[in-house]
């Protein structure tokens, strides 16, 4: 590159590249997850797809578009000498908007024990003041007997 003229290591070059891909590979991930290819694009977007836009190497991965691989599970060969298996597909996912059943089951327990604990905090409050007002009760009949006696 420096007997052409340009100050760039090999480094320099090669970050750049790789800078290069990644921001094509983001721009072609979204206009896959988007379904859209219209909008406004990267200025270098159509120079780098020309150059690399069929290549193994500039396929992006992206989670969507890599298969679930179902599991299968054998039971036990049975006396007779046959297996069974059975193919068990995954979970489908919840949307955003559900929770996991888990989740659920904490909150309502965690609500339970709040609710417990809120009962148990009234009841001592309660017999809390009970004490407060019958000490307040008998330092008044104290008071009223220590004035009598003057």
């Amino acid at each position: 590159m420096q007997h052409h003229g340009y100050s760039f290591s090999s480094t320099d070059c090669d970050r750049k590249w790789r800078s290069l891909m990644k921001t094509y590979r983001r721009h072609l991930d979204y206009s896959k997850k988007t379904g859209r290819s219209g909008g406004k694009k990267w200025v270098y977007y159509n120079d780098i797809d020309n150059i690399v836009g069929s290549s193994a190497s500039s396929v992006s991965i992206s989670v969507a578009a890599i298969p679930i691989p179902k599991k299968e599970t054998c039971s036990v060969i049975t006396a007779d000498g046959e297996s069974s298996c059975a193919v068990e597909t995954p979970k489908k996912k919840l949307k955003q908007s559900q929770a996991p059943e888990w989740f659920d089951k904490f909150v309502t327990e965690f609500r339970d024990d709040q609710a417990k604990r809120h009962k148990d905090f009234m009841d001592h409050l309660k017999c809390t003041e009970a004490m407060q007002a019958e000490r307040t009760n008998l330092l008044k009949s104290l008071v009223e007997k220590l004035t009598d006696n003057k």
